[in-house]
C-alpha cells in the first residue's frame, strides 16, 4: 500500500499529459519488430495453453540506467544553461531546451530512480507473468534480428550511445531508463513518462523508455513525508511500466486473440455517448461483481483531457495505480488492472498479490462517495497556480 500526502499534488496533476502521446493511437513502435525465435513454437500459443503445458513463468524486466548516468549530452542536464533537442521525447517539443537548475540530473536524484525502478521490478516480476516459448534468443537495442536499424522515427536517435546493447534469451523486457526534462519546464509538474520502443513479431513490447523528469524528483522530504515521497516514486515507475505491458489501452491492436491475430477495436471496448469502455471478459466479470452491477456493460475509461483515453475514470477508480486519481489517497493495483494485463491475452497475473476495486461496493454509492469527483477536482484545478491545468474537465 502506498500512502501519499497532499504535499505531493504539485507534482502530480499534469503527469498524464504525455501519456496519450505515446501510448495511445499514435504509438509507432509497431513499425519496430524484433522477431524472437524459438525451438518449439513457430506461431503464437494462447497464454491458457502455454500454462497448462507449464511453458509460461514470472516475466523477466532488464534495466539500462546509462542514459540516466549520462551517456549521451543530448538527453541529460549537467549544467545551467546547456541546451539539448528535445524534439520528439514529448509532446512539447520543439528545438533546443535549455537546462534549469532543477533539470539536472544528481547523484542523489539518480540514485533515487534506481530504487524507485529496482522496487518496481521486484514487485512486476512477482505479479506478472509471460508464455517463455519465445525468450530463447537475445534482444538487442539498436538492430532488428537481420541487422537492421531500428527506424529512426521511433527510436528518435535514443539509443545511439548505448553501449550495452544486447540481453540475454531469459529477458522479456528491456527497460531503457533515462532522466531527461519535460520541454515544457520544470513548473509543468509532469515527473515521468514512458514509451515501447520494439515489439516482437507478436506485437508485445520487448525494449521500452521510462523517463523520470529531474525537476520533479523529490530529494529533501520533510520528515513526516519520506516515505510517502518514496511510495510515490514507486507508484510512478509501476504506473509507467503497466502502461508498457499495455494497460489501459482500449485498443484493439494492444490485445492478441487466442489464434496470434489482431482484435478489432470493437471487440476490446464500446464507446456511448462519447464515453469509451471496457468490455474485455475478466474486467467485465470483475466490474459487475465488485460493484454489484449484473447488468454492467463495461469500465469507462477517463475521458478527461488528464490522462485521456488510457486510465481508468477516475469516479470510478479513484487513488488505483492507473488512474489519473491516483494521488487521493493510498494507491494500489486493484484486480481490474490484474483483469486488464489478462485480458490483452499476452499476460498472467497473479490476483492474491494485489487489491480488489471496491469489494462490493454498489456502483451508485462509489460514484457518490468517491473522494474523486468533478466538483472536487475542479476545486483543485483551481487551487493551483499552473499553466497545464484548467477547470475544463
Amino acid at each position: 500500500m502506498l500512502a501519499l500526502s497532499a504535499a505531493a499534488l504539485p507534482f502530480v496533476l499534469g503527469q498524464d499529459l504525455v501519456d496519450d502521446f505515446f501510448h495511445g493511437a499514435h504509438d509507432d513502435s509497431f513499425s519496430n519488430v524484433f522477431t524472437e525465435a524459438s525451438s518449439t513454437a513457430t506461431e503464437w500459443l494462447a497464454y491458457a495453453d502455454a500454462e497448462a503445458q507449464g511453458l509460461t513463468g514470472p516475466i523477466a524486466i532488464a534495466t539500462n540506467f546509462e542514459l540516466a548516468e549520462g551517456i549521451d549530452v543530448n538527453q541529460t542536464c549537467s549544467t545551467v544553461g546547456q541546451t539539448i533537442p528535445l524534439a520528439g521525447y514529448d509532446e512539447d517539443a520543439a528545438g533546443l531546451y535549455v537546462c534549469q537548475e532543477e533539470d539536472i540530473v544528481t547523484d542523489e536524484k539518480l540514485s533515487l530512480v534506481r530504487q524507485y525502478i529496482a522496487d518496481m521490478v521486484d514487485f512486476t516480476e512477482g505479479v506478472v507473468s509471460v508464455p517463455k516459448l519465445w525468450s530463447s534468443n537475445d534482444i538487442t537495442l539498436q538492430e532488428d534480428d537481420q541487422g537492421n536499424p531500428y527506424p529512426a522515427g521511433m527510436t528518435r536517435p535514443m539509443l545511439e550511445q548505448v553501449r550495452t546493447t544486447t540481453y540475454s534469451g531469459a529477458t522479456d523486457v528491456v527497460v531503457v531508463v533515462s532522466m531527461r526534462p519535460h520541454s515544457a519546464g520544470p513548473s509543468s509538474g509532469i515527473e515521468s513518462y514512458s514509451s515501447c520502443l520494439v515489439r516482437n513479431q507478436f506485437r508485445r513490447c520487448v525494449v521500452a523508455n521510462i523517463n523520470f523528469c529531474p525537476a520533479a524528483i523529490i530529494t529533501e522530504p520533510a520528515s513526516h513525508e519520506t516515505e510517502a515521497v518514496a511510495a510515490r516514486g514507486f507508484a510512478v515507475s509501476l504506473h509507467e511500466m503497466l502502461h508498457i505491458l499495455n494497460a489501459v489501452k482500449p485498443y484493439g491492436k494492444f490485445f492478441i486473440n487466442d489464434d496470434g491475430s489482431q482484435p478489432l477495436d470493437s471487440d476490446v471496448c464500446s464507446q456511448v455517448d462519447g464515453v469509451r469502455m471496457i468490455t474485455t471478459p475478466s474486467v467485465l466479470a470483475i466490474a459487475q461483481e465488485q460493484f454489484s452491477c449484473a447488468s454492467l456493460e463495461g469500465v469507462a475509461v477517463e475521458d478527461s483531457r488528464h490522462g485521456l483515453g488510457i486510465h481508468w475514470e477516475a469516479e470510478l477508480a479513484g487513488p488505483e495505480i492507473m488512474s489519473v486519481g491516483d494521488w487521493t489517497g493510498e494507491t494500489y493495483m486493484s484486480d481490474l488492472t490484474c483483469a486488464f494485463l489478462q485480458d490483452t491475452g499476452y499476460y498472467g497475473c497473479d490476483f492474491d498479490n494485489i487489491g480488489s476495486l471496491v469489494d462490493g461496493t454498489a456502483l451508485e454509492v462509489a460514484l457518490t462517495e468517491n473522494f474523486f469527483n468533478y466538483d472536487h477536482w475542479n476545486e483543485l484545478i483551481e487551487s493551483f497556480d499552473d499553466p497545464f491545468l484548467s477547470a475544463e474537465v
